[in-house]
């Protein structure tokens, strides 16, 4: 049913007005009635009526007055003016108003009829719109998840034009930094347990995005997406670097903790802007297919050490004992999986984080160095030195290589 109010000072207009015609028959129910302009407004807010009858000369606020504000509140209500003036003045100012209809007293009830019918026809189009324009909004919304999502795909696979990509950003609200970084982020773990819990890969990619966002949620800039691979993929501002080298593996072990599942991390600044992007992603998935190539042993040792590659007294005792195997297999295992003894592939580790941390003009070469795991600047210096030819403080200065 339609919602009708009448507002007019007289109650025996009110009241025949409800009696002339038969409302409920053509689909019509008189919610409210009023007395002025005051309390016609009041309870307008009060009931949201479809269609109003309302007198011009009524007490505290006139009509032509309360339909004015009514428009503030009830756009799209339908008002036909019940008025005993004949004045070129007052139609004009209803004109004004964008009143439906402006009927005179007495009231004929012919001619109100057919005004009502004509409002109902008006009132029912105006709601299937916008119950129309309610849908396509929502279906927009769905669409354009699934739009945003294919546009980085493009772009991490380094499918569009510079010009594509600065109109597609701002299309899609995508901001860019001058310190922007990738985290890519690949599920591993081949058990079936979560599959017999009733997790598709679907379901698993979602909440592994969901953990990884909600770890991230500090940085600035933060965008999401699943990749062609089926890998998640996390672009973010960087700062502070020293906290943001640490999300990778934050986020694995998150990820391990609420859902059981291995993943692996691989993390990198991107170079220039966004057209930087793919460059940036290629050398991120190469690095994940490296790691995913090694036995399931050689990836968990290989996380122990991304995890505590920062203290000064890791050994290879430590690692051995914690990951379950004798030193002289972890020794064999390492040099026959990456090529060089455990001492090496520790030392390149660390000196890989050290290059991506004093990409931070704000972090000491002191600092670094204990963010590495050296507890000596003077030794840090001597191993930096020798695995690239250069000293910290040199290639520091030498700003980003």
């Amino acid at each position: 049913m339609l919602k009708v109010l009448i507002a007019d000072d007289e109650p025996k207009i009110r009241k025949g007005i409800k009696r002339i015609l038969d409302w409920n028959s053509m689909g019509f129910e008189i919610v409210a009635e009023a007395e002025d302009g005051e309390i016609a407004l009041q309870k307008s807010i009060e009931t949201s009526p479809d269609l109003l009858l309302v007198d011009i000369c009524m007490p505290f606020m006139s009509g032509l007055d309360f339909i004015n504000k009514l428009k503030e509140v009830l756009s799209h209500a339908v008002i036909i003016i019940v008025s005993g003036h004949d004045e070129f003045e007052y139609a004009k100012t209803a004109l004004q108003l964008r009143v439906f209809d402006y009927i005179l007293k007495p009231v004929d009830e012919d001619i109100l009829m057919q005004s009502v019918l004509r409002a109902k026809e008006q009132i029912i189009y105006h709601k299937n719109k916008n119950i129309e324009d309610e849908f396509t909004v929502q279906q927009l919304k769905k669409s354009s998840h699934y739009l945003k999502d294919m546009f980085l795909q493009d772009l991490v696979n380094g499918k569009l034009t510079e010009q594509d990509i600065l109109k597609q950003c701002e299309f899609f609200n995508i901001g860019y930094t001058e310190t922007m970084g990738m985290t890519v982020i690949k599920i591993i773990d081949k058990s079936s347990a979560m599959i017999d819990a009733g997790w598709d890969n679907e379901l698993l990619s979602y909440a592994v995005e969901n953990i990884a966002r909600e770890t991230m949620a500090p940085f600035k800039e933060l965008i999401s997406f699943k990749d062609e691979k089926n890998q998640i993929v996390i672009l973010s501002d960087i700062n502070p670097l020293a906290k943001w080298y640490k999300m990778g593996s934050e986020i694995e072990r998150c990820i391990l903790e609420y859902l059981g599942r291995e993943v692996m991390s691989e993390m990198a600044l991107i170079k220039g802007d966004f057209t930087g992007m793919a460059d940036t992603y290629q050398e991120v998935c190469g690095h994940l297919v490296e790691k995913s190539q090694k036995t399931p042993i050689v990836i968990t040792i290989q996380k122990y050490i991304e995890n505590h590659y920062a203290k000064p007294e890791l050994s290879l005792t430590e690692i051995a004992n914690n990951v379950g195997i004798s030193q002289t297999y972890l020794t064999r295992l390492l040099k026959q999986e990456l090529g060089v003894p455990f001492i090496d592939y520790l030392t390149q580790f660390r000196i890989k984080k050290a290059i991506m941390l004093m990409e931070d003009p704000n972090i000491k070469v002191y600092e670094v160095a204990e963010m590495v795991g050296y507890s000596s600047q003077h030794y840090f210096s001597n191993v930096f030195k020798k695995v690239l030819n250069v000293s910290p403080l040199d290639y520091k200065r030498g700003g980003r290589k």
